[in-house]
């Protein structure tokens, strides 16, 4: 008989620190909410990210090893809308790589639950209207 293990799911974190995205301490505050380790070496993949990109899958290397290890029936949490992604058209990829993995994501605190394969069109357009918004907080500031 195979080792009963190998069909666990695993609850895992993903953090992306980068420019208008929650604090670390939040971020971290917002995994361990739903009882994921958060010591150094928990089950949390975590991305830094400065600057800008046209090209976030290479930069977010943490997530690319992740989608490596995650499997069938896991769970991955997430902070914030805006730490699945570094734009809306990053978002939709790593949202349909994972529905294809068949993961089912928790983000903010758990008031948005996606289940793996549903329609994430909401979710994309919740994503743009957030970019729009900071777009224009940062033009206003260069305005005033």
């Amino acid at each position: 008989m195979g080792d009963q293990s190998e069909n666990k799911t695993v609850k895992w974190g993903y953090i992306l620190q980068a420019e208008d995205r929650p604090s670390l301490r939040k971020q971290r505050e917002s995994i361990s909410c739903h009882e994921i380790d958060t010591s150094q070496y928990g089950p949390i993949w975590h991305d830094v990210f400065e600057g800008t990109t046209t090209r976030p899958r290479k930069h977010l290397t943490a997530r690319e090893d992740m989608l490596g290890a995650i499997k069938p029936g896991d769970t991955l949490v997430v902070p914030a809308l805006s730490c699945l992604g570094l734009s809306p058209v990053d978002i939709d990829w790593f949202l349909k790589e994972l529905a294809a993995k068949q993961v089912d994501v928790i983000v903010n605190g758990g008031s948005t639950r996606i289940k793996a394969g549903t329609d994430t069109t909401n979710i994309i357009d919740q994503a743009k209207k957030a970019q729009r918004n900071q777009h224009m907080k940062r033009y206003r500031k260069t305005k005033s």
